[in-house]
């Protein structure tokens, strides 16, 4: 006798038609609704990416103006003139020291402590004439310098003045230095007057003190006259 499948004793699911029609409506309400709402959403334009060759250079900086160099350096020369105040000691004919402050007065030269000239035939210590100069011109009086620099020795390279008097200039007048030329031509005039005059150093023979510290003779190095 044949066997009986177990499904064929399960008897065949019936849907009302009502059901059906009430899930299409649904699913086509669902879909009504998913389409309104995509509406309401504004659509954003895709943005173009910047590749490296596009993004902006900014221009070079232009180099500074003549005036504004002018003006920096201007600057520069008034934060340097710091004024030196103060009873001075002599350390050479154009070398003195302000409250431990050394001073280089700008613009003339003096013989050094341990230079010689002549004069009517005689060999004298000018150097520490010179030094002497200085200090009896100076006696106990204030002094008053401007700074505008240093030297290579790390000196003060400053304008100074007692009583009204500019130094160096007294110095050059006076024969006891003569006028720095390599680094200013200021006391030129002064230097004409005391050789005319010949004071000084000018009334007999001498060798320019930077000839002298380089360690030149008299034989070999230029003798003013």
């Amino acid at each position: 006798m044949p066997t009986r499948s177990p499904l064929a004793s399960l008897s065949p699911v019936r849907i009302h038609p009502g059901l059906l029609v009430f899930a299409a409506v649904s699913c086509l309400a669902l879909i009504l609704t998913l389409i309104e709402s995509n509406r309401d959403v504004p659509i954003r334009p895709a943005q173009p990416v910047t590749r490296p060759e596009q993004l902006p250079i900014s221009p070079p900086r232009e180099p500074a103006q003549p005036q504004q160099q002018e003006r920096e350096a201007t600057q520069q020369q008034e934060r340097e003139a710091i004024p030196l105040l103060g009873r001075a000691s002599v350390i050479d004919g154009d070398t003195i020291d302000i409250h431990g402050a050394r001073i280089r007065l700008s613009g003339i030269d003096a013989p050094e402590s341990s230079q010689t000239c002549e004069a009517s035939g005689k060999t004298y210590r000018c150097g520490q004439r010179a030094s002497m100069a200085l200090s009896d011109f100076l006696e106990a009086r204030t002094v008053e310098c401007s700074q505008s620099g240093t030297d290579r020795w790390h000196r003060i390279l400053a304008k100074c003045r007692v009583g009204g008097a500019d130094i160096g200039e007294w110095m050059v007048s006076e024969g006891w230095a003569i006028a720095y030329r390599k680094y200013s031509l200021e006391y030129v005039s002064a230097e004409e007057t005391a050789r005319i005059a010949k004071r000084g150093i000018w009334a007999g023979t001498f060798i320019p003190p930077e000839e002298w510290r380089k360690g030149n003779r008299k034989g070999d190095a230029h003798v003013n006259q």
